[in-house]
């Protein structure tokens, strides 16, 4: 916890978010508005194809990707929490899926968010970045379809995951499928 000097010999502790806050937030994500897979970034990295090459850190002030190219809605936004015997392997950990009543009192914080982009719902591009979106609004006349292309959205809303990667290629005769666990 940190502790901020306030004049001179003065002390003082600084506030902090609780465990019940980020279960908050977390339940809020899960349960809020429609949340969006987005893929980015057609141009490449700056000495991308060189030995070693690992892509720049995101910008934490990003608001959206690099050349956003499109968005699908998540199929499956849901709360989970880390557990030995979980039903989901992610990132060499285990986890399980809750309800809100169980998140909150365990006072879980994680959720995972898992979409599927089929064959030609996004264009076949090579693209560097992903996010996850939230409060998307798409043009008047597109508000009920899973599937935008940046010309289709109205207001990107709010970045809420941004990941920085070497470049994928989509092609039109497969489909990709997005899984990430996210700690509020």
């Amino acid at each position: 916890m940190a502790i901020e000097t306030v004049y001179n010999d003065i002390y003082e502790r600084r506030p902090i978010i609780t465990n019940a806050a980020h279960c908050a937030r977390a339940i809020s994500l899960a349960t809020g508005s429609d949340i969006y897979f987005g893929i980015g970034r057609t141009s490449p990295w700056e000495k991308e194809n060189d030995e070693g090459f690992v892509p720049p850190e995101p910008d934490i002030n990003a608001e959206n990707l690099d050349e956003l190219v499109g968005m699908k809605k998540a199929d499956r936004v849901t709360l989970v929490e880390p557990h030995t015997e979980g039903e989901i392997d992610y990132a060499g950990m285990r986890f399980r899926t809750l309800t809100t009543e169980e998140a909150m009192q365990h006072k879980a914080r994680w959720v995972l968010i898992e979409t599927t982009i089929y064959f030609k719902e996004l264009p076949p591009v090579s693209y560097r970045q992903t996010g996850v979106f939230s409060h998307v609004k798409p043009k008047e006349g597109i508000e009920n379809t899973s599937v935008l292309l940046a010309k289709d959205i109205e207001d990107v809303g709010i970045l809420e995951v941004i990941n920085n990667r070497k470049v994928v290629t989509r092609q039109s005769d497969t489909k990709d499928t997005y899984f990430m666990i996210v700690e509020c």
